[in-house]
């Protein structure tokens, strides 16, 4: 009965990581307003990557349940992957482009999920 419920859970979490990364799709396909973002620092946009994909490693950690060191490094680069693919769908997307220090915070951050998820 514990499988059948702990599979559940792990089924749950993986049908939030999947509307989750949808919803980074869909907010990466909207055109960028012009002037905008801005932050009162330079790079600032790069806190906001990191933030994004430090709830998406949350999430990861939470479908993936990794035990073990393999496991972890499948759910990061499952986590690198996506990250990878949205700064490549941004090209096709008016005012938007890719950018690997934009990449590179995106990994950080699902890195820095995972492991949170791992010390909780």
């Amino acid at each position: 009965m514990g499988d059948v419920s702990e599979l559940n859970k792990r089924l749950l979490w993986g049908l939030t990581l999947l509307l989750y990364s949808g919803l980074i799709f869909w907010l990466s396909s909207l055109p960028l307003p012009e002037g905008s973002p801005v932050f009162p620092f330079a790079h600032g946009d790069k806190l906001w990557h990191f933030l994004e994909y430090l709830l998406f490693g949350l999430l990861a950690w939470k479908a993936f349940n990794p035990r073990d060191a393999r496991g972890l490094g499948l759910a990061l680069i499952i986590a690198l992957a996506y990250a990878g693919s949205d700064e490549l769908h941004q090209l096709f997307v008016p005012t938007r482009s890719a950018s690997i220090l934009d990449w590179g915070a995106d990994s950080l951050g699902a890195l820095g999920g995972l492991l949170l998820g791992r010390r909780l």
